[in-house]
């Protein structure tokens, strides 16, 4: 009785260390977290409209989401090559269009 209120409380407490809550998208979608969801709608918004327009100067998502995190957090930086777009938006949207990016 006592191990299993022991791995009751373990249970309970790796649920609560979660920083990401899943976010249902639809039958037959896979849940994915609130700042992946947020950051869908900083891309949408933002950036497909450069990123997704299939200028070959410009290069599209599945080349984006192919960089390390840190490349991206870079390009959105004060000096990266996206600092001027990036200003444009909150530091929790940059970090929210990462998310995106790397799912």
């Amino acid at each position: 009785m006592y191990l299993a209120r022991v791995l009751i409380c373990a249970f309970a407490l790796i649920g609560c260390t979660s920083h990401a809550q899943p976010v249902a998208q639809g039958p037959g979608v896979p849940a994915a977290s609130a700042a992946v969801v947020a950051g869908k709608k900083v891309y949408d918004t933002t950036c497909s409209v450069c990123h997704n327009a299939g200028n070959e100067t410009v290069p599209g998502l599945g080349f984006l989401r192919s960089l390390d995190h840190e490349r991206i957090v870079t390009a959105l930086g004060e000096t990266g090559r996206m600092k001027d777009q990036a200003r444009l938006l909150t530091a929790a949207q940059r970090a929210s269009v990462v998310s995106f990016i790397k799912a």
